[in-house]
């Protein structure tokens, strides 16, 4: 009987402590993955937040491909340099057994250019753009995102999409931690009269949330639908970011996993691991590096820009020699 007075008078400590639990434990949970209660594709939006791009960047990326039906899988490499008026891309790849070619884009206030060689030997230009469009055409403000931001502002710009539907299905485990898991539903727009039949759709997104990642995914799974009618397949897709740094500002994934789950022939890739090293982010552009001189080609007719920095080493060697030979024969 004493008990259950005593349990009689805890009762309202107790009521009052379930109560409170209740009113804060989703609060608590949402604050810990730092996100919004409310599910939408406008909290998404808000939520999911980019590194901005600066006017000066300079970082290098590998990826390694892996590719199905037993063909040869690849490691190709990228490094990019860029300020508000020079830029450089170049990208080397195995082709074929002791062969590397590389391409490199280059951009300055005069044009753009395309520039190939194989191996060792020397570059060959492949494309020169005089003119605005189509220097937007051999370089564009594109070429200076890194491919993990560049693949995941186009998946976050996906959640601008109306009539999309957000729902929370469960927890699960990741990386040794319970993260959140997010439903994202897309509704199929019918294409426009004057267009042609959408030949692929995304269906469906699943976003994974984690606790120690604020302001971006860790994971995401893709369903999308190839082609139509008799050749309509679906696509899985999924994609892991890890290694995170603090960078302008904003969590940035110095590496993410990509695998395609259906490889549609022994032709597609079964995935890729992309590293970006921004060890020299903010260094400086060494802006001749942007012009066809710096490769032993010679500028466009009109454009001047004296000589290259290596006849400058030869001629300054050349004169080093003529000095201590003269003073040779003086002794």
């Amino acid at each position: 009987m004493g008990l259950i007075k005593g349990f009689g008078r805890r009762l309202p400590l107790i009521l009052m402590m379930i109560c409170v639990y209740l009113s804060t434990s989703h609060t608590l949970r949402a604050e810990d993955h730092d996100f919004p209660e409310s599910l939408s594709a406008e909290s998404l939006l808000e939520w999911w937040q980019l590194t901005p791009m600066p006017e000066q960047c300079n970082y290098s990326v590998r990826i390694k491909q892996k590719m199905s039906g037993g063909s040869s899988d690849t490691d190709s490499t990228m490094q990019v340099l860029s300020s508000p008026k020079h830029q450089l891309f170049e990208s080397s790849a195995p082709r074929a057994a002791a062969r590397i070619d590389t391409t490199m884009k280059i951009r300055n206030p005069y044009y753009a250019a395309i520039l190939k060689r194989i191996n060792q030997d020397r570059w060959v230009l492949e494309r020169l753009a005089t003119d605005v469009a189509s220097e937007n055409q051999v370089v564009n403000t594109t070429h200076r995102t890194p491919p993990n931001l560049g693949y995941a502002e186009f998946v976050r710009n996906q959640l601008k999409t109306p009539g999309i539907a957000v729902e929370e299905v469960m927890s699960e485990a990741w990386q040794g931690e319970t993260v959140r898991v997010l439903d994202v539903t897309f509704p199929r727009i019918p294409p426009a009269d004057d267009k042609a039949e959408v030949d692929s759709f995304l269906r469906r997104m699943r976003i994974y949330i984690s606790s120690s990642v604020q302001n971006f995914p860790v994971k995401l799974d893709f369903e999308t639908e190839m082609g139509s009618g008799e050749n309509l397949r679906i696509n899985k897709r999924t994609i892991a970011y890890s290694d995170w740094v603090e960078l302008d500002g904003a969590k940035f994934p110095k590496k993410f996993e990509s695998w395609n789950l259906t490889p549609a022939s022994s032709y597609d890739s079964l995935g890729q691991i992309v590293t970006v090293d921004i060890s020299n982010w903010d260094a400086p552009f060494p802006q001749e590096q942007a012009y066809l001189t710096y490769y032993g080609l010679p500028e466009p007719e009109g454009i001047s820009r004296g000589m290259s920095w290596w006849w400058w080493v030869v001629i300054v060697a050349l004169g080093l020699g003529v000095f201590f030979f003269w003073r040779k024969l003086r002794a």
